[in-house]
């Protein structure tokens, strides 16, 4: 199974970053696979592929993971690795970034006894985008950043991190949530 723990983002923010999504994307000459909006999310921790008879164990390792609820505003745009040659366009978060931050590292924690390494790059909370295959010269990336950076997108509840299962087809990847995980209140 291939499997990774994420945080959902509300449906309507998800269909308004779509919007502007596909506006820029008629704009654009450059190779891209953009994200659909039912697919928009926050990885937490990809884990790959995972043998069935380890999930039990992994799901053990989540519910036993004590992380409070927070609200999580979204803010900026950008690229990995930089806008001068982007392969990932991605959405940023600014009230609430460290304690998203916060809780992956409290996942890595928690799964790193189960055999998955930790992330040697440092955690940056983001809902991606797009996946850019081939940048086209003069393409204007940083404006489309700034177009979805200027949306006006609420702050919402993070209440709850999700074991999703992966699963790859010739339409592009779905996502079926294998087990929800209530963060605390309070």
């Amino acid at each position: 199974m291939r499997l990774f723990v994420g945080v959902p983002i509300p449906q309507a923010m998800a269909e308004a970053v779509g919007e502007v999504c596909q506006t820029w994307a008629r704009k654009l000459r450059s190779r891209v696979a953009w994200v659909r909006p039912a697919l928009m999310h926050v990885t937490l921790k990809f884990l790959g592929e995972v043998p069935p008879a380890q999930v039990p164990a992994i799901q053990s390792a989540l519910e036993a993971l004590a992380a409070p609820a927070f609200s999580l505003a979204p803010q900026g745009a950008g690229f990995f690795p930089s806008a001068a040659r982007p392969r990932v366009f991605w959405l940023g978060f600014g009230e609430g970034a460290p304690e998203l931050r916060n809780l992956a590292q409290g996942l890595e924690a928690a799964l790193e006894p189960l055999g998955f390494a930790p992330e040697t790059r440092p955690f940056t909370g983001h809902v991606t985008l797009a996946r850019i295959k081939d940048a086209a010269p003069g393409d204007p990336w940083l404006q489309a950043a700034q177009a979805v950076a200027a949306l006006q997108l609420p702050v919402f509840a993070v209440d709850r991190m999700v074991l999703w299962q992966s699963i790859l087809g010739p339409q592009g990847p779905r996502y079926q949530p294998v087990r929800e995980y209530l963060l605390s209140r309070g």
